[in-house]
């Protein structure tokens, strides 16, 4: 989980909780989520990998969701991660590819950043975007 060597790698975490009034239906989110992503492919298969079937749309129609938590991490040198330095000095070969892992989140560190900061990346990628 390198940082890109031009900028900064952000990590967000969401938890959902399932919402039977006020909230977007899955199936809205999913749509959403594709429009906005530059590659479908990629999402519909972390979404599959999810459990989620773009074949059960009919079992989706009224399954809500209301984010509960959101916490955004900045994916710096004291974040817990495993990285391509970290192969090289445990004598992993680099040419490694598709680890998996988890990263538990639930105490500190690693700190989550402030709203303000989340805002300000947020606007700064949409004044990015053409």
């Amino acid at each position: 989980m390198d940082p890109p060597s031009d900028g900064t790698l952000y990590l967000a975490w969401y938890r959902l909780i399932r919402d039977s009034t006020q909230s977007e239906t899955l199936l809205g989110l999913v749509d959403r989520i594709l429009q906005l992503c530059d590659d479908e492919s990629a999402v519909l298969g972390l979404l599959a990998k999810a459990g989620y079937r773009s074949g059960d749309v009919d079992h989706y129609h009224d399954v809500r969701f209301v984010i509960a938590e959101a916490r955004w991490y900045i994916v710096d040198s004291s974040f817990p991660a495993l990285r391509e330095t970290d192969l090289v000095t445990a004598g992993v070969p680099v040419n490694v590819t598709d680890v998996t892992y988890t990263i538990d989140l639930s105490s500190d560190p690693p700190h989550p950043q402030d709203d303000a900061h989340v805002n300000e990346h947020l606007n700064a990628m949409i004044q990015e975007s053409p």
